[in-house]
């Protein structure tokens, strides 16, 4: 009904700007109560509800919707398609195989997301799969190479990002960097 057709649209909103963590919960109570075809006909909102399930230990759910989707004529529409490997990265990472996530995710890091919120969420896995395998140079290149947007370091996913840089500092024995990098984020995550 029209409420639920509200709750859609307001989600679709949160979900094609700037994403927080906020909206975690009350995207969960969407989609229990959303009909798999309305799902697809919004295809932000159906990654972001994928992501959603994989980042809540829920990774077979969103690998479910994954498969169903490719197997549907929703994975003709290139909002859909162009970020199934994003959902499949998130849930390779929420099963602990960083070496699938590198796989998936560094193939599409010349290739910009439009979402910065999707883009943060990108970064932030492969320097965690990075950080997972030993390989902390290219957590460190990754962030030198793609530098948070100041206007955006706010965001939480930006943050995730973030507190992915202090990981690495950490894991070259930085501990000062570390803790300086870790109270920037915390100090700005509690605003």
């Amino acid at each position: 009904g029209g409420d639920r057709d509200y709750a859609v649209k307001a989600m679709e909103q949160a979900a094609s700007s700037i994403w927080s963590m906020a909206y975690t919960s009350p995207m969960l109570h969407l989609l229990e109560r959303l009909p798999q075809d309305t799902l697809f006909a919004h295809p932000q909102l159906f990654i972001m509800g994928c992501l959603t399930y994989a980042f809540t230990a829920r990774p077979e759910k969103a690998e479910r919707w994954v498969e169903q989707i490719r197997r549907s004529e929703a994975s003709r529409n290139p909002a859909i398609s162009s970020k199934l490997v994003l959902a499949d990265a998130a849930i390779a990472l929420t099963l602990d195989q960083p070496l699938r996530v590198i796989g998936l995710l560094e193939p599409t890091l010349q290739t910009p997301l439009e979402n910065r919120s999707l883009r943060y969420i990108s970064l932030s896995g492969l320097a965690t799969a990075y950080l997972s395998v030993g390989r902390a140079d290219d957590a460190r290149k990754l962030h030198d190479q793609h530098p948070l947007d100041l206007q955006y370091r706010d965001n939480d996913m930006a943050m995730v990002f973030e507190s992915t840089r202090a990981l690495t500092s950490l894991r070259e024995g930085n501990a000062r960097q570390a803790q300086s990098i870790g109270a920037s984020v915390t100090e700005r995550a509690e605003q």
